[in-house]
């Protein structure tokens, strides 16, 4: 009798020391700190199994090479459209009606366009859809479902109210803009928690800046004490080719009630104590409220961790930081990332200003 190949899986067909090779170049290319650390970033077998699905077939000279067996005939056949390859191209899909929903209750759905200007090197726009939502009072195991996805309490540092006003500072009420998980897999660079003095208040008197990895975990918290600029170590790794001792600063920009540019800057110095600091990356986050019915809101997790990963390749081999033993991996991905729209492309390697 035949085996059924719905029953095989990724892991299962290959060698594990290949398996987790793949999982540690993953691993290397969004850190979030050093191995072993709270800050450190586990990339979870579903992450793995994409990429080798996608060399299987996309680039199975390369899959050989890096000791991948051939996948049992009509393995990737049996699998869902949407896991056998992403688009190299990964334009946007609009909806016929990009306006809001009249109604201005909770949930609301934002389109967030982010520019990632890294002077003086490679500039690309990446959009991630989020949620916005009520910040339950309290309960550290919720699972809130949303039209995008669900919002689960063990995805955050400050999982309800409480949590927040024991960490930051007085509130009666807090709404959580952020990044879903779906169909497993959760994109958390960044979420806005927004906290309001009184109940009925209109405007948030704080916010605070919970940042976080491509592959899922939240790892710091960024309170500002007002609705003024916020300026803090960073603490973590989110790239290969960022320290935790570089600074952030961000500031949020807000329209009454919603929010509509969040800008970020990273310095290696703080720039509170040198006057010439100037940033080297800085990111400009476009808060674009839609209707639950928009196309863009369809960008999965999966897909945006997969583009994060080839633009930090290209963007690492510009710079010349590559991966020790897996070369060959960057180089791919590093090319695949360069087949994606840039508004300036990162220079080839030896290039870089």
């Amino acid at each position: 009798m035949q085996n059924d190949s719905s029953e095989i899986t990724v892991k299962s067909i290959v060698l594990p020391e290949s398996y987790e090779r793949i999982r540690s170049y993953l691993q290397h290319t969004i850190p979030g700190g050093a191995v072993g650390s709270a800050t450190y970033g586990a990339v979870e077998d579903a992450l793995v199994d994409h990429f080798v699905i996608e060399l299987w077939h996309e680039h199975p000279e390369t899959a050989r090479k890096l000791g991948l067996p051939d996948p049992p005939a009509g393995f990737l056949q049996s699998l869902p459209p949407d896991q056998v390859a992403l688009r190299r191209k990964m334009g946007h899909s609009f909806s016929t009606n990009d306006e809001p929903e009249a109604e201005d209750g909770l949930p609301r759905y934002y389109i967030v366009n982010s520019r990632h200007h890294r002077h003086g090197a490679s500039d690309f726009v990446g959009t991630v859809p989020m949620v916005r939502i009520s910040l339950p009072n309290d309960g550290d195991s919720y699972r809130l479902t949303t039209a995008i996805g669900d919002v689960l309490a063990s995805d955050h540092l400050l999982r309800n109210r409480h949590d927040l006003v024991n960490k930051a500072y007085p509130c009666e009420r807090a709404e959580l803009i952020t990044p879903v998980r779906r169909e497993g897999v959760r994109f958390a660079a960044i979420s806005v928690l927004l906290a309001y003095e009184k109940f009925g208040d209109t405007v948030p008197k704080y916010y605070v800046l919970e940042a976080g990895l491509a592959q899922g975990g939240a790892r710091m918290s960024y309170i500002a004490p007002s609705m003024s600029a916020i300026v803090r170590r960073s603490d973590y790794q989110p790239t290969q080719f960022a320290s935790p001792n570089n600074f952030y600063r961000g500031d949020l920009g807000m329209s009454g009630n919603e929010p509509t540019v969040l800008t970020i800057e990273s310095f290696t110095a703080d720039p509170r104590k040198d006057a010439s600091a100037k940033p080297y990356i800085t990111i400009s986050a476009t808060f674009v409220r839609v209707s639950r019915f928009d196309k863009r809101l369809d960008a999965t997790p999966l897909r945006l961790y997969r583009e994060a990963v080839v633009r930090v390749a290209a963007i690492a081999e510009s710079l010349g930081q590559r991966v020790d033993d897996l070369s060959v991996l960057q180089g791919l991905f590093a090319q695949d990332g360069r087949s994606l729209d840039w508004l300036t492309p990162p220079p080839q390697p030896g290039k870089a200003h």
